[in-house]
């Protein structure tokens, strides 16, 4: 429960920052949304390869990427869509109001977990 906790305190608090950040800055001085997420992205990476580094004790999974590049760029394909998700989620967070954003945004999670158990036979 404490991680649950965590999540819905993390995206909470997002949702209120970036939208306390849009409407209160001048046009001029907006940050732009591509290198806002290419800026969370790369703190992601940065946290990802620390962790590694402590569990694997070594570079194992970073060789595994660079020994099979066509491996890697499977990858690639959900890393964008996962981009373009989240530029989309930007621009809706400037155009509607925080709490309309934030139930939609949680019925994408809703929508996920029903397709889950109806398409794929997934059962949690």
């Amino acid at each position: 429960f404490l991680l649950l906790g965590l999540l819905v305190v993390k995206q909470t608090s997002i949702v209120i920052i970036a939208r306390y950040c849009r409407t209160r800055a001048p046009n001029q001085e907006l940050h732009d949304n591509a290198n806002l997420i290419l800026l969370t992205e790369a703190a992601k990476f940065l946290v990802n390869v620390i962790l590694e580094l402590c569990v694997d004790g070594g570079m194992k999974t970073f060789s595994n990427a660079l020994n099979d590049p066509l491996d890697t760029l499977k990858v690639a394909i959900p890393a964008v869509l996962y981009f373009i998700q989240n530029f989309l989620t930007y621009v809706a967070l400037e155009n509607l109001i925080a709490p309309i954003f934030q139930v939609t945004y949680q019925g994408k999670l809703l929508f996920a977990a029903i397709l889950s158990v109806n398409v794929l036979r997934h059962y949690y």
